[in-house]
């Protein structure tokens, strides 16, 4: 603060306000713990909602697009992240849905295996954010 200060920066140092401090230290307390861990959560005050879901910068977490086809058919376009690769993965939300060109069922297991470099990505997080954001459940998917 004493060198911000001597650079003459009109600053309002928020400690000296209890009620102001409480409030940044929860709001960025609230932002680490949605933010800087692969667990998916969500909070709610009555006048705002913050949640957090599945994004590619998280390490090791595979990038995709999701496209809604028709109400039980999603396909994902997904990069692989050693390759960048793209390759098109169907998600059905409903029995006897037939696949769509080139695309690969959703897996069971929630492993997806590069067709182009054999690299395994674990879309079990993109899995939750699917099924929590449409209410639905996956389903007809194969081991791949």
């Amino acid at each position: 603060m004493q060198d911000i200060e001597i650079l003459r920066l009109k600053i309002t140092d928020y400690s000296q306000n209890a009620d102001l401090y409480d409030a940044i230290n929860r709001y960025h307390t609230l932002l680490q713990m949605s933010f800087e861990t692969n667990i998916y959560k969500v909070y709610e005050t009555a006048s705002s909602q913050i949640y957090r879901m599945w994004q590619s910068a998280i390490v090791g977490t595979p990038s995709s697009t999701i496209i809604p086809v028709e109400p039980n058919l999603f396909v994902l376009n997904f990069i692989c992240e050693k390759c960048k690769t793209t390759q098109v993965i169907q998600v059905n939300f409903g029995q006897n849905i037939p696949r769509t060109t080139d695309a690969i069922p959703f897996p069971n297991n929630n492993i997806f295996k590069c067709k182009n470099c054999s690299m395994e990505s674990n879309l079990l997080g993109l899995r939750q954010q699917i099924e929590a954001q449409t209410g639905k459940k996956i389903i007809g998917g194969e081991q791949l």
